[in-house]
């Protein structure tokens, strides 16, 4: 069970949890990130196998996702966007 559900019930009093499990939830109210040195920081990675059936395609999406274009739902999401050089 998400913390977040356990909070908006009112069952606990305080809770720690990913911004982007928080923000979905009905009744929790965000007030702010840990400080740094308090953070876990989690990254995510794409990559495409050698034997992918449409590797553009793949190229493609993972390079929109790393995009500027992105950023917006990316954040919105309560992620943090990172915008890497793409390899190809």
């Amino acid at each position: 069970m998400r913390i977040a559900e356990c909070e908006a019930r009112r069952e606990a009093d305080l809770g720690f949890q990913q911004v982007s499990e928080l923000l979905p939830i009905p009744g929790v109210d965000f007030i702010g990130e840990l400080p740094p040195e308090a953070q876990k920081t989690v990254l995510f990675s794409a990559g495409i196998t050698s034997n992918s059936a449409n590797s553009e395609a793949s190229k493609h999406l993972i390079g929109f996702l790393a995009s500027t274009k992105a950023v917006p739902t990316i954040q919105k999401a309560g992620l943090k966007p990172v915008l890497p050089a793409l390899p190809w």
